[in-house]
């Protein structure tokens, strides 16, 4: 039984036991929204445990004084950092990288080869949007050897001696970059050249987070490409819509890629909020235990027909007029611990939709039926795609 049955069997707010622990799923953001909101205290947030490597951990995982300050001082940086990212230089990026994959840059069989074109140029691009890292140049190459080491293959949700090195390394780097004699080439409008412009103090805990969300988001984001370019291989008529641009005339400034990325993250990608119960407690007439994993289910609530016609349709039209309020559509989270960089995030993806459409012709290979990785589901493994830049064939 699947966890949309047991909604419809036993009600919005359930639980099952799971290898002998109890797990209760909520549905409906509304409903999951008051839950985090009345039994804050009750609930704590699961995510990496990193104090053993900065002091704090986590941002998500933080409370408080210690996480309105964090959030206060990286929020406006952020903010700032995308007001200056040119959509341009994204989009100029991108194309670079399908091209290096188009060209044999990378090697193995060409599931293999385009997972490292998309985790290449997730790095890439949070790398030079954190920390001013400029592909090519010595200080981005520090970065992207240092982060591989963190993570070859993914996130490492537990890290260990070999991680923990890996992570001093990073801090090494940035703060020799940071220091009067810091010498190496960097654009000083990302997110910690806007810190350090502001007075922010660059402590321990501030830059550990810095480094930890580069590290989750960059799987994040490579994840979110894969998903897109499935999307635009299984609806090729939607995606045209994104390569004629289409908008729509009332609103014109909602460019249709943009609705492409926001009906992505509806289908897919974003999937739950976990918490772990603190203290004994009742919702919604049902008594939650301490030690009972709380999951406030993101998918199934994406998938309401209240809110949304044909729900399991993917259709980005529905973007296009405006957005659905928060408690209908939150694929970046509910409360306070909500992602920061959701817009940049957004932003970025639609970059990749666009130019995906306006440089390059595709095909699948490996196509199927989504799997169930390590955090998310995601594309079939053997899934990628086969690109054709459109300049090289108006050359030919």
């Amino acid at each position: 039984m699947d966890i949309m049955d047991r909604f419809e069997r036993f009600g919005p707010v359930c639980g099952f036991r799971r290898k002998g622990k109890l797990t209760v799923f909520v549905y409906g953001l509304e409903r999951g929204t008051r839950l985090l909101e009345q039994h804050e205290s009750d609930l704590r947030v699961v995510t990496m445990k990193l104090e053993h490597l900065f002091e704090h951990g986590f941002m998500r995982a933080m409370v408080g004084s210690t996480h309105r300050n964090h959030r206060a001082d990286l929020s406006r940086a952020v903010v700032r950092a995308r007001n200056e990212q040119k959509s341009e230089l994204t989009a100029i990026t991108v194309i670079d990288w399908l091209s290096r994959y188009q060209h044999k840059h990378f090697e193995g069989e060409p599931s293999v080869a385009f997972r490292k074109c998309l985790s290449g140029l997730a790095t890439g691009l949070l790398l030079r949007f954190f920390f001013g890292a400029i592909d090519g140049t010595d200080f981005c190459d520090q970065l992207e050897e240092a982060y591989h080491r963190l993570g070859p293959d993914g996130l490492i949700w537990y890290p260990g001696q070999d991680e923990e090195a890996a992570f001093n390394t990073i801090t090494d780097i940035l703060r020799g970059q940071l220091s009067p004699q810091g010498k190496l080439h960097w654009d000083e409008h990302g997110v910690l050249g806007h810190l350090t412009a502001d007075g922010v103090s660059i402590s321990e805990s501030m830059l550990g987070n810095l480094i930890y969300m580069v590290e989750m988001g960059r799987f994040d984001l490579y994840s979110l490409f894969r998903w897109i370019s499935k999307y635009a291989v299984d609806y090729p008529e939607k995606f045209e819509n994104v390569r004629q641009d289409r908008i729509d005339p009332e609103n014109n400034n909602r460019p249709y890629a943009n609705c492409f990325v926001k009906e992505t993250l509806r289908m897919d990608q974003s999937e739950k909020l976990a918490r772990l119960a603190l203290n004994d407690f009742v919702f919604e007439n049902l008594l939650i235990p301490q030690g009972a994993a709380v999951q406030v289910c993101l998918w199934e609530s994406h998938k309401s027909p209240e809110h949304f016609d044909n729900p399991f349709d993917f259709d980005p039209d529905r973007f296009l007029v405006a957005d659905p309020e928060p408690h209908q559509y939150s694929p970046f989270g509910l409360d306070r611990h909500r992602c920061p960089l959701e817009q940049t995030v957004t932003a970025f993806a639609a970059d990749f939709v666009g130019a995906l459409a306006r440089a390059f012709d595709f095909r699948a290979v490996g196509n199927g039926e989504a799997v169930r990785g390590l955090f998310h589901w995601q594309p079939p493994p053997g899934f990628a795609l086969i690109v054709d830049s459109k300049s090289s064939k108006h050359a030919q």
